[in-house]
């Protein structure tokens, strides 16, 4: 949920967690394929990252929404009344999916994975 504070950087944060976290599900992946097998890595990891993966996605649109309304307005596309209220409404939208989802991806991390 850190990443609404990306918000403040126009989605920059955004973008280094989500390459980070790319980076050491990579690693994590390709150790785990040399112990363990492909089918069974695959087979603890694709429950659990079927929940997780959109979670981080739709964490990493939270930040670029500021910087989407602000391209919208100077186009002249929407005005600032309908933006603030929109984003407002959308990203409460979005925090609620992202915490079911990471509700459901620990659930299948605990009953599936383990």
């Amino acid at each position: 949920m850190i990443n609404i504070l990306g918000m403040l950087t126009l989605g920059l944060y955004n973008m280094y967690t989500l390459f980070i976290n790319a980076f050491d599900l990579g690693n994590i992946i390709n150790y785990s394929v040399g112990k363990n097998g492909f089918a069974e890595s695959m087979k603890v990891f694709v429950p659990h990252a079927i929940f997780e993966l959109p979670s981080m996605i739709l964490s990493l649109s939270i930040g670029l929404f500021p910087l989407s309304l602000m391209v919208l307005r100077s186009m002249g596309s929407i005005s600032d009344k309908f933006s603030f209220i929109y984003c407002i409404k959308r990203i409460i939208l979005l925090i609620g999916i992202i915490l079911l989802l990471n509700v459901f991806a620990a659930l299948m991390e605990s009953l599936v994975s383990a």
